[in-house]
């Protein structure tokens, strides 16, 4: 039976207020216990309206519920009474996640007739006493104005209102309080949300646990669009802006990333049972099986469902951002920042203000050729989300033709920035094929802050932001060739991960490609591919090996051979210590790799104790794979190993 017909039956019997609240808790508690199901038949979207209008019905029939005692058997219209109930936030935008607050308004006008303040009091005690658990907010329609007034926050829920049930013409009255509202200094408004955006990406970083509610891409990213759509075009719904501010087809691929960011909302509600919007790693294996990916390895399940999440964020990051830009540009929220002063302008419909490069959003599309140059003749500067969209429109199929100026973006400082231009254009797998197996390749070890792309990211940009004076006045020492290939050390250390092979051999073997397709010397394709094959070795030596052995040292600088594979080993890992996590590069760390390079450096100046470990290191190396060896046990192969003895 329906609840609406048990709670019939149950008033025929003169049931309690508290019986009525214990019928519907029930049914609440059941509607609960079936949300799997529902998420299974409905994902995404479809899923959180769903749960918002069943949030709706309850609403609805508890509040007829309590007219029925009020009035008795002369209730009067609905529309009659000064009564409206209004969802907000996400619950007004339908879009309610399971453990999402309900953010309930209820709307009146104090008529003496209708005793409303005693009808909204008895509501409320009825949704406390059946376990519903509303964020609630009570307004005398004259208020509306004065409150969004007050806070940014109460504003921005009120502009997401949506009528539940009560009196459509207060909510008539309601509509047009809302239009003054939006009305009410818009630019002041638009400015703190992009400055709340902002703080947001300067907290939350673009990390291997994200938060899908408010970090980089996430919904939060969305939801300031369309608060900015609504207060500037009085939308509903972004999708309104397809062809006035987007292409369809842009919608569309955004479209499937959001629709995605539910799923995995909703999944990591219902798998907690709580609200949890951080897709923490212990959490994957069980996500992935939920929303279905299969794999007969799981862990490449789980890597699919990494990739496709941080793929989606990065749309919506994009998407969202640059949306807002040209929405803020065509209304002219900042004038005088986007004047363009003639002054500025260094190409046609491209500036260069503050050291942002910005485009306009008319600008003509440019060919691979044009971006390149454009980028190369500036100095070290970043880029704004309009450049973004222009390099994003742009044609790069033919981008084989440009090695010499692709090399060339290596000798600029700024290489980070421009990185970062090409990932979030999504060109970056063209420009170098190489990095296309880490794009958005999770790392589940615990240890990496970020995936692999970024991670590699953050190690060049630490090249050229060295905070140890020693290891800067190293790297400044270094010519211009020699810091050019480093920074490609640096991008390709870890492409070679997401492969069954070692990704230390499988990453030299795509420097060795890139080297050679770009005409790269022997020397540097050399002395790359040793430091790429052994980019784990300075730090795994500190601190896991005594380093005041001489043995130890000697093994080490072996695997090296000469004083440039160590400086460059060495600052590469500096750069990609302090890229994996806070705190991973310590003063311990510090002290210990000083100590293996000087102990080191000074084992390279001995010229035959060098070759006399090289020859150990070839000798051990090709014991390593004698048949004979192999079948020894692994404690006795180490053993072996470990004997100090000219043999070797």
């Amino acid at each position: 039976m329906e609840l609406e017909h048990v709670i019939e039956d149950l008033i025929s019997k003169n049931a309690s207020d508290f019986e009525i609240s214990k019928v519907i808790k029930n049914d609440i508690k059941e509607y609960r216990a079936n949300l799997k199901n529902i998420f299974l038949q409905n994902g995404g979207k479809d899923f959180l309206v769903k749960n918002s209008k069943k949030i709706d019905s309850y609403i609805n029939l508890m509040y007829k519920y309590v007219l029925r005692e009020m009035f008795h058997g002369y209730i009067p219209l609905t529309n009659s009474i000064p009564i409206s109930f209004v969802a907000l936030g996400s619950y007004g935008r339908e879009q309610l996640c399971v453990y999402s607050d309900i953010d309930l308004m209820i709307v009146y006008k104090d008529v003496a007739g209708f005793n409303t303040k005693a009808i909204i009091e008895k509501f409320l005690y009825l949704v406390w006493d059946s376990g519903l658990k509303l964020g609630h907010r009570v307004h005398e329609i004259g208020e509306l104005k004065s409150v969004a007034n007050e806070d940014i926050t109460i504003k921005t829920a009120l502009i997401e209102s949506r009528f539940i049930t009560g009196s459509k013409y207060l909510w008539v009255e309601i509509e047009n309080s809302l239009k003054k509202i939006r009305n009410f200094e818009q630019k002041e408004f638009i400015i703190k949300k992009i400055d709340e955006l902002n703080n947001r990406h300067k907290k939350y970083k673009f990390t291997m646990e994200p938060n899908i509610k408010e970090g980089i891409g996430s919904l939060r990213d969305s939801n300031t669009l369309f608060w900015i759509a609504n207060i500037i075009y009085n939308v509903s719904s972004t999708k309104q802006l397809i062809g006035k501010i987007f292409t369809e087809d842009e919608y569309k691929e955004y479209r499937i990333a959001i629709e995605f960011l539910f799923s995995v909302r909703s999944t990591l509600h219902l798998i907690a049972q709580k609200k949890e919007d951080t897709l923490r790693l212990e959490l994957i294996p069980e996500v992935s099986k939920f929303l279905n990916i299969f794999h007969q390895n799981p862990q490449i399940a789980q890597q699919q469902l990494s990739s496709k999440l941080f793929f989606s964020l990065i749309v919506i990051k994009n998407f969202s951002h640059i949306n807002i830009d040209k929405i803020v540009r065509k209304n002219k929220i900042f004038k005088k920042e986007f004047g363009f002063l003639r002054a500025s302008r260094v190409f046609k419909d491209i500036y260069l203000i503050d050291n942002k490069l910005f485009a306009t959003y008319n600008c003509k599309q440019k060919s691979q050729t044009e971006i390149l140059d454009i980028i190369i003749s500036m100095p070290n500067v970043s880029f704004d989300v309009s450049f973004v969209n222009l390099v994003k429109n742009s044609d790069f199929s033919n981008v084989k033709n440009e090695k010499e100026k692709i090399l060339k973006l290596f000798t600029k400082p700024n290489i980070y920035e421009i990185l970062m231009l090409f990932y979030d254009s999504f060109k970056l797998e063209f420009i170098f094929p190489a990095l296309k197996k880490i794009l958005y390749l999770a790392q589940f070890d615990g240890y990496h802050e970020h995936p692999v792309d970024i991670h590699s990211f953050n190690t060049i940009k630490n090249i050229d932001n060295i905070q140890n004076d020693f290891l800067k006045s190293l790297f400044m020492s270094f010519s211009e060739d020699e810091k050019m290939v480093l920074r490609i050390i640096a991008l390709l250390h870890d492409s070679g991960k997401g492969r069954k092979n070692d990704h230390r051999d499988v990453g030299v073997s795509l420097y060795k490609l890139f080297c050679k397709q770009f005409n790269i010397s022997d020397y540097f394709t050399e002395l790359g591919s040793i430091v790429i094959k052994h980019h784990t070795l300075m730090s795994d030596t500190a601190h896991k090996e005594d380093i005041y052995s001489q043995k130890i040292v000697s093994d080490f600088v072996a695997n090296l051979k000469s004083k440039e594979a160590l400086n460059f080993l060495f600052i590469l890992t500096y750069a990609d210590l302090n890229a994996v996590n806070i705190g991973v590069y310590s003063t311990f760390t510090e002290r210990l790799l000083f100590e293996l390079y000087h102990f080191s450096l000074d084992r390279l100046n001995n010229s035959e104790q060098l070759q006399d470990a090289i020859r150990k290191n070839r000798k051990i190396n090709s014991l390593k794979k004698e048949s004979e060896f192999l079948t020894i046990s692994k404690p006795k192969q180490k053993k072996i190993l470990s004997i100090e003895s000219s043999l070797f």
